[in-house]
């Protein structure tokens, strides 16, 4: 409970003082930020991360897609490997039913 009320009230000085500063504070502390991440190199360090994200991304859908594809086919071979080998062994299949057969 005493964390929240710290907290609770961390954020109400944060906003008087941040409401008290205005716009051209705000306005000089972003340039700031910007200026040191541009010197830092973090603008180009998330830029290749980004890239390299995409690229990690492209590669586990082209593997998860292959993989998928590969167990459809094994599933069709499998299931029309067994279709086969049941008509194979039952023998009292009816291939045709017609009056040329018999079976009228």
């Amino acid at each position: 409970m005493r964390k929240m009320l710290l907290l609770t009230l961390g954020g109400a000085v944060g906003f008087v003082l941040g409401a008290r500063a205005g716009r051209p504070t705000y306005d000089r502390l972003v340039q700031r930020w910007s200026d040191m991440a541009g010197s830092l190199g973090l603008t180009e360090l998330a830029s290749t991360v980004k890239e390299a994200g995409v690229d990690v991304r492209d590669t586990a859908v082209s593997r998860a897609s292959a993989a998928v594809s590969t167990s459809a086919d094994e599933v069709t071979d499998r299931i029309d490997r067994t279709t086969m080998s049941s008509l194979d062994d039952d023998d009292s299949v009816v291939t045709s039913v017609g009056p040329e057969s018999g079976g009228y």
